[in-house]
């Protein structure tokens, strides 16, 4: 295995140390990698970066199925170091894949998968061999209709547990990771109850120390509500009353980080009608302020914090499922975006990115998977390279959902869609 070099992987709120680098972010012209065979049409629901084969380059995982929901796999996208990817194995699921988690979740050093299955109402949990490769699905039941699902230490012991977000039956499931990959039964949040309301459809959560007690707290996307629901950790993977917070219009993503520099986790949400995403500030005690509503591309489904610019502030990054682009909006250090566009169009209806240095050149580099293919009957994944003002910082390599939100890199599923949907991924057909 090379280790000349660590590679560095962002899907979600991420907290890096500054590195100096031009504030000017350019790419180059998005290349297309296909995922399918060709030998029919399919629609790529979620992507997700590691180093799956422990050569020291970032690969790609990208869940998708066919129209019919005949096939519905996993495939694995190997980088031979210089950002070109081939399809080096498939895995089959039996259901439709929505949502990614890649992590190490037995503790052996090597990237695992937990795959939220919407056509079966599961979590599909794939244990890593190191080599690309990975053993047989062990699944669990979860809530009805899972949007999402997240790798977080929820209870501070035997590693990163899991949690899905579970739109129909508006819960929020918690599966406690017993320390060998395996998972205790879900236990569920009722979100409706939390909140008093009719519906709610959890789409997204995310996990982090909102609050500063040293306990990993909860945010939930309420797409139905148009708003965040905030639930405080109790520790040992138990939850307190929801606070609520008004957003714009669909929220379907929600990301934390710091992003005024004052050491407490800020959040953003991708509102998915409004075609906005909402700022919001912490007070330095778990509750939030609207700060800003920036305006980005038409349906954005997934939104990434990561230092793209090397300035010492977080950057946004927004998939635009609707406008085929990603939306690059400069951090500042007032915790808040500048409003100047910056936008890089990529393959048909994005549903999720990766962010990683995928050719080596010390750089950070985008991927976004797309359900609308840029060749004749296949999914793809788009890279935009990049050619300026992304230098990597040097932290050590990390999984997803390793530690709380904003301690770590991170590598978080990215949220995908695919048919006709009513609210925010307007576009997705559940199984």
């Amino acid at each position: 295995m090379r280790v000349s070099r660590p590679w560095y992987v962002a899907a979600c709120a991420v907290l890096l140390p500054a590195t100096p680098a031009s504030a000017h972010v350019t790419f180059a012209t998005a290349q297309s990698f296909p995922v399918g065979d060709g030998s029919q049409t399919l629609e790529t629901s979620a992507i997700a970066v590691g180093d799956f084969d422990r050569d020291g380059d970032a690969d790609l995982v990208v869940a998708h199925a066919n129209l019919a929901l005949t096939q519905a796999t996993v495939s694995i996208l190997e980088n031979d170091g210089a950002g070109n990817f081939t399809v080096a194995g498939s895995l089959d699921l039996l259901a439709r894949p929505i949502s990614i988690a890649a992590a190490d979740l037995d503790g052996d050093d090597q990237r695992d998968l937990a795959v939220a299955l919407l056509g079966s109402d599961e979590v599909a949990v794939l244990l890593g061999n190191g080599d690309g490769t990975f053993g047989a699905a062990t699944r669990y039941a979860v809530g009805d209709t899972p949007r999402q699902v997240r790798a977080a230490d929820l209870d501070g012991k035997n590693g990163p547990d899991l949690l899905t977000a579970n739109e129909s039956d508006d819960t929020v499931s918690v599966l406690l990771n017993n320390g060998d990959g395996t998972f205790a039964d879900a236990s569920s949040i009722n979100v409706q109850a939390a909140t008093g309301l009719s519906r709610s459809e959890p789409n997204a959560v995310a996990a982090g120390d909102v609050n500063g007690d040293g306990r990993t707290d909860l945010v939930v996307a309420l797409a139905a509500r148009d708003q965040l629901g905030v639930l405080p950790g109790n520790g040992g993977g138990t939850f307190g009353d929801m606070a609520l917070f008004t957003v714009g219009r669909d929220p379907v993503d929600v990301e934390a980080g710091d992003l005024d520099g004052d050491g407490d986790l800020d959040l953003v949400s991708a509102n998915s009608t409004a075609a906005t995403v909402s700022v919001l500030r912490n007070d330095g005690s778990g509750g939030f302020i609207m700060v800003q509503t920036l305006a980005v591309g038409n349906g954005p489904v997934d939104v990434v914090l990561v230092d793209l610019d090397g300035e010492g502030q977080l950057d946004l990054l927004c998939a635009n499922s609707e406008s085929d682009e990603v939306s690059f909006r400069n951090g500042t250090a007032a915790g808040i975006f500048e409003v100047l566009a910056s936008d890089f169009g990529v393959g048909g209806a994005p549903v999720g990115l990766a962010v990683a240095d995928f050719n080596d050149d010390g750089m950070l580099d985008i991927a976004s998977a797309n359900r609308e293919a840029s060749l004749s009957d296949r999914d793809d994944v788009s890279l935009l390279t990049a050619t300026a003002g992304v230098e990597m910082p040097a932290v050590p390599e990390c999984g997803n959902g390793c530690g709380p939100m904003g301690a770590v890199p991170a590598v978080f599923t990215l949220v995908g869609i695919g048919g006709m949907k009513r609210r925010g991924r307007r576009c997705q057909r559940d199984a």
